[in-house]
Formats: C-alpha cells, structure tokens, sequence
C-alpha cells in the first residue's frame, strides 16, 4: 500500500491524537483504583468522547490518560459501553481489547486465558475495520502476550510491528504524519518487539531492538514511557529526533536540535533565520545540517519572536558580517525577567547552559526594534511583521508571509502563559492574538515547538478563542464570588457546542487549566478567599507538624504514602513524601515511595504536559534517551 492513497479521514486530526498516546503496555495489570481526585482532563475527555462525533485524538487522548493514571478498568468500561453504541468506529473495538487485554490480571486464574482470547478476538476484528491505528494496537497485544499463548502469536506480533516500522509504505512513514506522533509510535513498537525477543529467548533480536527504542528503563521500577521526547542532564530536553520539516518550498525548519525550533527561510538576498535556539552549539548544528541540505547562503537577518532562553541562546552561531537581528519594541524588558529568573532547573536546557550569579546570561542588543505592524522587503520575500502583548510574553512579534500564506507565531500559544517560574504571560492577551490571526487568516501557523504546531492550528482558533472567553467570564465570576482556585477549576465543564468542533477538544483540554491559574493569580491578592497566603509555613515546619500526628514513627508515614499510592493520589504521595524526607532524609523505604510517586508523575505527564515531564524526570534523576531507529 502506497502511502499516498493512504486517507486518516482527518489526519492532523490523527496526528495530534497519537501524539497524546501511551499505548505499549498492553497486558500490564491495572490496580483498578479511582484517585480522590478526578483529573479535568480525563472528565473532559470524557465527555467529549460521549459526543456522537468525537475526534480520533479526543479517543486516543483518552485511552492514553486511562492508561496513564492506571485506571484500565475505567477504560474497558468506557470503550466496551461506546462500543455498543457505535459498533461502526474501530477505534472503540480497538480499545475495548485493548484494555481487555490490560485488565488480564484482574480475572480468577481459571478465566484469564478465555478473557485474553477475547481481547484478541476483539482486536482481531478491530484491524480488519482499521489497518492502520488497530492494527498496530493488536501487533502491540500479540508481540507482548505471555508465552503460554504460543509463540507462533508472538512472532506475528513481531512481523507485524516489524512492517509497521519498517516499510515505508507503512502508514507510520505518511509524509502527514506529525514526526513526533512517528517517533512515539516506534519508540513503543521498539519495544514491544525487544520485550518479544526476551520472551522467545532471541537475546540478541532484544538487544538490536532496545537500542531502537532508546533502550530500556533505567531506573528500577522505572516504567516505559512511550512518548517521542527526551530528556537528559547534559543535553536537556527535546521533543524529537533532529530533522528537518518543509513546509513551504522556501521555509526549512529545523526541529529537534534545541528545545525551541529554528526556522531558515530562503529569499533571493540570502536567509532569514526565526529564532535562534538556546545555545550556539544547537544553532551551529541546525545551521551546518541547513547548509548541507538545502544552500549555503548567507544569513540577512534574525528575527528573534519574543526573548525566552530558547529563543535566543544560540544567536552568537549564526551573526556574520552584516547580519542584523530584529525583535519586538519590549524586547528589553522581558529580556530582563529572562536574565533575573536564573535556571534552577537545568534539565530544561541542559548543564551545558550555565548562569554565573549576579552575570546576565544573554546579552541581546537587536539592530532593529518593532513597535507597530511593519512590512520588511527582504529580497523576493515580503516579511510582515506583527507586534503583539499577550500570550506568553509581552514582546511577541508574529512574523507573517503574506506571500506563502504562512505566520511564524513564537510561543504565543504556549499553554502555560509565560514559562513556569517567571511571573509573566497573559491570558485576555491570547484572545486578541487569536482575533488578530483570524484576520490574518494564513493556512498554515508554525510555532516555536513542535506540538504546538500540531494542535493550535487556523482551524481550530474560533472554537478556541469562543471558548477561553467563556472560560474567563467563569473564572472572573468565581474569583467575584470568593471562590478559591480549586473550586474554580473543579467546576469546569466542556462546553456542550464544542461537539460541532471536534477537533479542538485537545488543544482547548491543554490550555484550559494553566489559563485558569495564569487569570486567576493576576485578578487575586497575596491573600486568597481560602485563606491560602495568609500565613507563610516553610516545609520543615509543616513536615515536624505531620510527624506529630504520626506520632514520631517512619512507619506511619510509610504507610501513608502507600495507600494514596495505591488509591491513584501520585501528586499528594509525592508531595508528603518531600515533607516525610525532612523527617527521615536517609530512610530507604522511604526514599524507595518518593521514586515510586514520581516514577508514577513521569508516565501520567509523558506527552501532554512536557514541563511538568522535565522536572520530575530531574527530580527522579532519569533520563529518557531518543530513539535510534530506524
């Protein structure tokens, strides 16, 4: 099958969906728990999934976070009751098996081998509906079953996945889709054939496989983890591979070199580079791989979309004689909340990226300051550039081609309105970047990082901008009505006319809880409704407090932080667990509990919510190595 004639129905739809997708561990046992706690994301995903037209990614965004928060029981429930309904989408069969398969462990031991024949079966059926998502699903199952169901299904399991990721007629190599979905859906079928390979006694077969999937889990007890992204101390964090992505015959942009991307842009006076990475070896290496692939031109300008690290770092790499750097008119000033916000967690860049106290770590001085909408004639190329206050920061410049119908959008849609330990980022702000955008009207939108691209498309703007309106007059009305922040977002609700916009479910789901908090801090005091505030408590103060009721013993807290870690309630266990280390710093069950909460933190956080991912992988100390193959 070539993949041209290949049809997704809609497949930046799917490409946004299996970005958001965990699917490996397909026999895993579930403890079939419900945290105290319902996530606002899985409600939400939820009840899109009951809509009669849900998109594929709000599917597989859901059987994700089931899988992901270990409630496979849920997930067989919900799959098998839609299924039912809509016995026409595969993708409910699919999962129905999918978690069937999963839940295994959870039947009498008589009845175990009839429950898994019956997940088969029902995956069976699913990838003659489905040879493309289904069918990868069932070679998952097949490749990972016990050995006791035969190893000839094993070995199918095997060959299957070894088409799937391995042909380039296979659906996986679809110039559509996204390579951050590709290399997610490779890095687990890597996997499951290493795990297949150990189980028919093919050590060699394993080891050749783990090196593609970017090997096994390090740490013990360390789940696998099924996203695209990696994250290392030295190097940081990256959500691909390094490669480059076309999108324009002219437009070249470099992805996964650096945490951000770099765009090359081809005019007849030579090129124009958007963004510039976090550091001069990151930009080197983009712009050495630039000039071997596509021209060996020189760069006329940069054009830096607003001054967050990873946007700026490397520019140093590509200056020569007469290049000249244009930026936003506030370009100074968040400049300066980048240089006094220091970088205490380092797995974000990368221990390559290193701030001397009381020195500025970048020093930008552009030649060029934009205050107001300006055309800049470059060559053959016109470059319309936007300034705009909102979003993530307050010196975004949107860079338009008017010409290719494309916009260079920065980080404007970062869901989390200014990076995590600065206090910036606007939430109203984003809603006229949005109005202006949908004037400008450009088929295609490239932001600073790859997902991004992916789920904040022109499409999905008027469903999202209608939507964090109304989330804003909500958040507005509970803040008037003294409502703390929990209860704010604990009221949240999918809109019901979002089911005529299926797609923008996901990128809505995303963005909707950093929005609520980003709104709800810059409209409230130093004191909360709740009280919070109010007093300042340091953590050894509290933990002594805790340790009071528990009476003095490490064995209380143990026991504690076992059971809300078998009731589903990761945050909290890790959270006390930090308090219970004051107590009991060199304690090893103990420290053993702490792992198991963050171990636990890294798979729920793998593809939705990448920062959160970084820093427990640095506070877990674990590495995620890319994937090498193929």
């Amino acid at each position: 099958m070539s993949s041209k004639t290949i049809s997704f129905g809609n497949t930046r739809c799917l490409t946004l969906a299996l970005l958001s997708a965990n699917l490996l561990s397909a026999c895993a046992p579930s403890p079939g728990v419900r945290p105290s706690v319902e996530s606002p994301l899985l409600r939400g995903l939820g009840q899109a999934a009951r809509w009669d037209k849900p998109s594929k990614s709000t599917l597989v965004a859901l059987a994700s976070a089931y899988m992901n928060e270990g409630r496979d029981a849920e997930g067989l429930a919900f799959f098998r009751e839609r299924r039912r309904e809509r016995s026409d989408e595969a993708l409910f069969l699919a999962f129905e098996g999918l978690f069937q398969a999963r839940t295994a462990k959870e039947v009498r031991l008589l009845q175990r081998v009839a429950w898994v024949e019956g997940a088969l079966h029902k995956l069976d059926r699913a990838a003659r509906m489905d040879p493309y998502l289904s069918r990868y699903l069932r070679a998952l199952v097949l490749a990972r079953l016990p050995k006791r169901f035969g190893t000839a299904r094993i070995e199918e399991g095997v060959r299957e996945l070894r088409d799937l990721l391995e042909s380039k007629t296979s659906f996986l190599f679809a110039a559509t889709l996204a390579e951050t979905t590709r290399e997610s859906l490779l890095r687990q079928g890597y996997q499951a054939i290493a795990q297949a390979s150990e189980t028919l006694a093919r050590p060699l077969e394993a080891a050749k496989a783990w090196r593609n999937a970017g090997g096994p889990a390090r740490s013990l007890g360390a789940p696998l983890l099924g996203t695209a992204y990696s994250v290392s101390e030295r190097s940081g964090f990256r959500f691909c591979r390094p490669h480059f992505w076309h999108p324009h015959p002219k437009v070249h942009v470099a992805r996964g070199y650096d945490f951000g991307d770099i765009a090359f842009v081809e005019t007849s006076a030579g090129v124009v580079v958007i963004d510039s990475g976090t550091t001069p070896e990151n930009a080197r290496a983009a712009l050495r791989d630039f000039r071997d692939k596509v021209t060996k031109a020189s760069i006329h300008t940069v054009v830096l979309t607003h001054a967050h690290w990873d946007h700026i770092g490397g520019l140093s790499a590509l200056l020569e004689e007469r290049t000249r750097v244009v930026a936003q008119a506030n370009f100074a000033d968040e400049l300066r909340r980048v240089n006094d916000a220091g970088l205490d967690y380092s797995w974000f860049f990368g221990s390559t990226l290193r701030q001397r106290p009381d020195t500025p770590l970048f020093r930008v001085r552009p030649d060029t300051l934009i205050a107001e909408t300006e055309d800049l004639q470059i060559g053959d190329t016109l470059f319309r550039l936007h300034p705009v206050s909102g979003g993530e920061t307050s010196d975004a410049l949107i860079v338009e081609l008017p010409q290719a119908s494309l916009s260079f959008v920065g980080d404007t849609f970062m869901p989390y309105f200014g990076a995590p330990f600065v206090s910036e980022g606007d939430p109203e702000g984003l809603i006229e970047v949005i109005t202006l955008l949908r004037k400008l009207n450009s088929k295609l939108l490239i932001h600073g990082h790859p997902p991004l691209s992916e789920l904040y498309t022109q499409a999905n703007l008027l469903p999202l901008q209608r939507a964090l309106r109304e989330t804003a007059h909500e958040v507005l009305r509970g803040i008037k009505q003294s409502q703390p922040l929990w209860r704010i977002e604990e009221a949240q609700r999918l809109p019901a006319w979002m089911s005529a916009y299926p797609d923008a479910v996901v990128p809505f789901l995303v963005m909707r809880p950093h929005f609520i908090q980003r709104l709800h801090r810059q409209r409230t005091g130093y004191w909360q409704k709740d009280l919070e505030g109010l007093e300042t408590i340091p953590p050894r103060v509290w933990s002594k407090a805790i340790d009071h009721i528990a009476g003095g013993r490490a064995k209380a807290w143990t026991s504690a932080l076992s059971r809300l870690l078998e009731a589903g309630d990761i945050a909290v266990a890790w959270r006390l667990s930090e308090f219970a280390l004051i107590q009991y710093p060199k304690n090893r069950e103990l420290l053993n509990l702490r792992l198991r909460a963050l171990h636990a933190l890294r798979k729920r956080y793998q593809t939705l919510d990448p920062f959160k991912f970084i820093v427990y992988s640095e506070l877990a100390r674990i590495e995620n190595p890319a994937i090498e193959g193929p």
